[in-house]
């Protein structure tokens, strides 16, 4: 017996509930990372998240690979490597 039916709550006010709590707790947790390391570094490191959300669904899903993705993958690299190249060096290229 688990803590909602305890209480008589239906099963879907249960997990609307818990998503509602799960979501605040990691945003929560997200802005304290922001506010930690920088926003700069935390948007840095957030522009990552397509790609490794892309390679966990590969690894534990089992979702094909396209051609478009690895595009994509390379896309993104090389925006957050020109990102942090120093003004100066951006500038001159």
């Amino acid at each position: 017996m688990d803590s909602c039916t305890c209480i008589r709550l239906s099963r879907h006010t249960c997990n609307i509930r818990y998503h509602l709590i799960g979501t605040a707790v990691a945003f929560t947790l997200y802005l304290q990372g922001v506010v930690d390391i920088g926003p700069v570094k935390a948007s840095m490191i957030a522009s990552i998240e397509p790609v490794s959300a892309t390679l966990f669904a590969f690894v534990w899903l089992s979702t094909p690979f396209k051609g478009i993705d690895l595009v994509g993958f390379a896309m993104i690299l090389v925006t957050i490597f020109l990102l942090a190249l120093p003004t100066d060096q951006v500038s001159n290229s």
